[in-house]
């Protein structure tokens, strides 16, 4: 009675282990999928600046260029925020491609991140606190300039990188609206349509402010890889892979690996409860 308990019981566990290998599986095909498809976009501050900031904001000019060089080595296209939208849309193949982007505007952009995005054929995206333009330690009209006379973005991370979900909704139209038409106008009317929200912090009335105010994209601080119907669908709640100081090489490659499931299991989730409704 006992052997032929257990033979049940084995039985049993093999049905178990069968159900759940089948039920995996379209996950598994669907995550093969959007491997294929998705884009990290990365996100840096200061490349090389004061050694007295936070890990969160600065990044050893060394230790940026191997990651570059890692991308570069690996087949990686480097692209802006504008160059990985186009890519969508035209239906490029972006298994490749991974997003450089670069908040607030710090000089060492200029000095350090803009000759080594020339060596390894790398385009970026900079979002700027226009009213820190010219500023010590911040990157002037001339930088800016050169940068965007590249091929590189120009976006906006607010006028004075005040967090939006912290302020008075009638001081929108002020971090907002202006900062887009300061960049506009000094930058020979430049069209302003990437936000990164300071700090990452946003809710749907800064959502639905930024669209009134007419930007198009915006970014986030929240990790996962984004594919072209994340982008068609979710265009002002792009994430970004934070890019730490502290972080070993080993960290750098995990972390790339790793936006990828992140963004896939975002996706399920955002599907799933669009399903639901």
């Amino acid at each position: 009675m006992k052997l032929l308990k257990s033979k049940w019981i084995k039985i049993l566990l093999l049905v178990i282990i069968i159900a759940a290998a089948a039920a995996a599986k379209p996950l598994y095909d669907g995550y093969s999928a959007y491997r294929q498809n998705a884009v990290p976009v990365l996100e840096y501050h200061s490349v090389g600046g004061s050694r007295d900031w936070p890990a969160e904001v600065i990044i050893d000019t060394g230790v940026f260029e191997k990651q570059l060089q890692f991308l570069h080595e690996n087949g990686y296209r480097m692209l802006s925020m504008e160059q990985m939208i186009n890519g969508f849309k035209n239906g490029e193949d972006m298994s490749k491609a991974v997003v450089l982007t670069f908040d607030d505007g710090y000089m060492d952009n200029y000095t350090n991140v803009f000759p080594l995005l020339k060596k390894y054929n790398a385009n970026a995206s900079f979002f700027i606190v226009q009213s820190k333009i010219g500023k010590p330690n911040y990157m002037g009209h001339n930088e800016i300039t050169e940068l965007i006379r590249a091929g590189n973005d120009l976006g906006s991370h607010t006028i004075n990188h005040n967090i939006l979900t912290d302020i008075d909704p009638k001081y929108f139209a002020w971090e907002l609206s202006s900062s887009k038409f300061f960049l506009k106008k000094e930058f020979d009317m430049y069209y302003v349509h990437l936000l990164s929200y300071p700090n990452g912090e946003y809710d749907e009335e800064v959502i639905a402010a930024a669209q009134k105010y007419g930007y198009n994209y915006a970014v986030t601080g929240k990790n996962g890889a984004v594919d072209k119907a994340w982008v068609e669908q979710h265009p002002m709640e792009i994430g970004r892979v934070i890019i730490k100081g502290d972080m070993t090489e080993d960290e750098f490659k995990t972390k790339l690996e790793r936006s990828h499931l992140l963004g896939y299991l975002k996706s399920v989730v955002f599907g799933a409860v669009f399903f639901c409704r």
